[in-house]
């Protein structure tokens, strides 16, 4: 190599290093630009709606709808050493439905509804309820996640 291609070389190498230097971020100080967590939880701005206490639901959000007082259909399943004891094999509702889906299992796991993306923790010998207004139309599977037991099909049939 000639010594002026090394010079260029020094010198491109000389300039990165320095703008790496000048722009990266200090790892070390915080991000002036972001609020700190306790910023966060004492700024006055944000604060919880009223009635959304730990544990209760809080007020329904402007240009949504409340869910009614009782559900469209009510579905009931009781699982035992990793089978369905009882329940049907097939949910069907149209779509706009409100539905419940109640889980009673012997062992503890997570009621998941494919195609909605809903899931559940169940506690052995206690019902599990997952509510929802059934909006997508099609099959969708409705399983035991952890025992890889579908326990049925739910049907959303259009309106």
């Amino acid at each position: 190599m000639n010594r002026s291609a090394l010079v260029f070389i020094a010198l491109g190498a000389a300039i990165l290093a320095g703008l790496f230097l000048l722009l990266r971020p200090d790892s070390g100080a915080p991000d002036a630009t972001a609020p700190s967590v306790a910023a966060v939880a004492q700024d006055p701005a944000i604060t919880p709606p009223p009635g959304a206490l730990p544990g209760e639901p809080g007020p329904v959000p402007p240009g949504s709808e409340p869910l009614p007082a009782e559900p469209a259909m009510t579905a009931e399943w009781v699982v035992r050493q990793g089978r369905r004891e009882s329940g049907p094999a097939v949910v069907v509702l149209k779509a706009g439905d409100e539905v419940e889906l109640r889980v009673t299992s012997d062992s503890n796991d997570e009621l998941h509804l494919h195609g909605y993306d809903l899931s559940l923790p169940l506690r052995a010998g206690q019902t599990g309820s997952l509510r929802f207004r059934a909006q997508h139309s099609g099959r969708f599977e409705l399983e035991l996640h952890h025992r890889h037991l579908e326990l049925a099909a739910l049907e959303v049939r259009p309106q």
